[in-house]
């Protein structure tokens, strides 16, 4: 359900990124570091709805940061905004939290911080060591700057900032480039970053990041369930055609795609891996549905909620398709 939220603040970040800060005091919007809001607007008579990470540190208001892109029908919108403006908003959700880990290693690229600034906050509020890996193309398009080095002056022995740029040229020519498998390889090699004493890393970016560092981080001996990562989907940006680590898997050992109104039969023992809606059609009513709104990937039809999808273990057809955007989610 959609609340009215009240902007109490709007802040510009970047050239193309502000941040919204919510007059949220609901028990509803009691959130967990990591997790993401709904927001929804009518944006050129159209009912536009984006997910955006939570990017508040502990005990400080409700706020999600917004990175305007080329074509961006709800980020345009959402750079005119001014306080006193309302958003419909939806209670916080995902899965994309911290357990409690001592040492963690978080690493984002561009609006992929988000996540990373609550859920840096929150383990450093309680005395966990963290480093954190940030790519950008340049230092005046890195968002929440002043809060990490805030974090940074604040936790001088327990938070390393790492800033890799691929635009600007750098002191240590290690920290110039893309964060990739490589870069990450070479990090660990120099001392720069401790993947063997780490609890958990975090991974927020677009696919290719992912998918890359992942690979290398199994290579490098890290626990596949020590790695967490989380996805975004940039509006107007071509679907990934290399299908994730999850969706290999899923497609290897046989994965169903069931649609409301093309049932599959079901099978008993094939649990839902995912449902875009509680009410679902065929074999998703075998098995129940969970609600899930992934900010990574939106049907292709109008970007919106109104398509179901149940993804299902042990399936056919187009499931590669679904399970490489929506496993995620769920890691």
């Amino acid at each position: 359900m959609f609340h009215d939220l009240t902007l109490q603040d709007v802040r510009r970040e970047t050239e193309d990124a502000v941040v919204l800060v919510f007059d949220a005091s609901e028990p509803a919007f009691t959130w967990k570091p990591g997790q993401y809001l709904t927001l929804r607007a009518e944006v050129g008579g159209r009912d536009i709805r984006r997910s955006y990470s939570i990017a508040s540190l502990p005990d400080e208001p409700l706020c999600v940061g917004v990175k305007r892109v080329e074509g961006g029908a709800f980020s345009s919108f959402a750079q005119a905004l001014d306080v006193g403006a309302q958003i419909q908003v939806m209670p916080p959700e995902g899965r994309f939290v911290d357990p409690g880990y001592e040492r963690l290693i978080l690493i984002a690229a561009g609006s992929g911080i988000t996540p990373m600034v609550s859920i840096a906050g929150a383990a450093l509020a309680r005395g966990a060591e963290v480093t954190l890996v940030y790519g950008n193309r340049r230092s005046d398009t890195i968002m929440f700057r002043e809060t990490l080095e805030t974090l940074k002056d604040r936790y001088l022995n327990k938070f390393t900032l790492i800033h890799i740029l691929s635009r600007e040229a750098q002191d240590v020519p290690l920290l110039h480039g893309h964060i990739d498998g490589d870069k990450l390889s070479r990090l660990a090699q120099a001392g720069a970053i401790d993947l063997a004493g780490a609890d958990g890393v975090f991974l927020c970016g677009p696919s290719q990041m992912i998918d890359g560092v992942q690979e290398t981080l199994l290579k490098l001996g890290v626990d596949q369930d020590h790695i967490h990562h989380e996805r975004f989907f940039v509006e107007g940006a071509p679907v990934p055609t290399r299908p994730s680590l999850p969706a290999e898997g899923g497609v290897a050992n046989g994965a169903r795609l069931c649609l409301q109104g093309r049932p599959c039969p079901p099978r008993e023992g094939w649990p839902m891996a995912l449902s875009w809606t509680s009410s679902l059609t065929g074999c998703a009513n075998s098995f129940g549905s969970k609600r899930a709104m992934p900010r990574f990937w939106m049907p292709p039809s109008d970007r919106g909620w109104s398509f179901p999808i149940l993804a299902a273990r042990g399936c056919a057809v187009l499931a590669a398709v679904v399970l490489q955007r929506a496993a995620p989610r769920w890691r």
